[in-house]
């Protein structure tokens, strides 16, 4: 599993989020999660902070509940505006509301464990369009 906390970086003043990515100099390409070599090149990566931005790519409401989430809840694969795709919960109360390209940004949240502690992670919800 995943170290939450190294993949985001939270604003104090409120829930946003950016991202922590990593990025090869070379072929330009950004990976999220976390990597050390680039795919494409075998180049060495470096982090780079991005926004948690983009549009809904695609999506599907889960109905039957997970250790995390009580059904229905939704996964969406989002197109972050800096290139990077990443599948996360949607936090929608309507599902009929939703839509592919769909504006979305990422919010922190908190998921209980089964033990009652909390994992600091994160999720999207919609981003109202005027």
């Amino acid at each position: 599993m995943y170290n939450l906390e190294k993949l985001m970086v939270t604003d104090s003043q409120d829930d946003n989020i950016k991202l922590n990515c990593s990025y090869c100099p070379k072929c330009e390409k950004k990976y999220f999660p976390l990597k050390e070599i680039c795919a494409d090149c075998l180049e060495s990566l470096t982090n780079v902070e991005i926004s948690s931005t983009g549009r809904i790519f695609s999506y599907t409401t889960i109905r039957t509940d997970s250790p995390f989430y009580k059904a229905p809840y939704t996964l969406a694969f989002v197109d972050l505006d800096e290139g990077v795709r990443l599948l996360a919960r949607v936090n929608v109360e309507s599902h009929q509301h939703l839509d592919s390209n769909k504006r979305v940004k990422g919010v922190r949240t908190t998921i209980p464990t089964k033990s009652g502690e909390t994992i600091n992670a994160f999720e999207f919800k919609l981003i109202e369009e005027v």
